[in-house]
């Protein structure tokens, strides 16, 4: 990808070790795609801000491993495919959510 470790500050290296994985296991099995998802639960003891927070992250990453291509993942969306002339797959990064938390009175969530 080129770029320096200043370039990559604000990357969650989990998100960087997940799609590693995912590539090497798809080269490891003879596949050419590769799907990274995350599925995210929204429970009563999870916080909107931390939601928000992996979700901008997420995107950033989209946005940096596709040099610029995908600006984003949303839930039920699967993007790709992101391809690098030394990975053996394609990638493709998705997003699932399972809601569990309860409605407020307004109608939050």
């Amino acid at each position: 990808m080129g770029q320096t470790p200043d370039e990559v500050g604000g990357l969650y290296y989990q998100l960087f070790t997940a799609a590693a994985a995912a590539l090497s296991e798809a080269e490891r099995a003879g596949n050419t795609r590769a799907v990274l998802l995350i599925h995210e639960f929204v429970t009563a003891a999870t916080k909107d801000e931390l939601h928000t927070k992996n979700a901008e992250a997420l995107d950033r990453f989209a946005e940096r491993v596709s040099d610029g291509k995908i600006a984003g993942v949303e839930a039920g969306q699967i993007a790709g495919p992101i391809r690098r002339e030394t990975w053996g797959a394609a990638l493709y990064l998705g997003k699932a959510v399972r809601q569990t938390r309860s409605a407020g009175p307004d109608g939050s969530r």
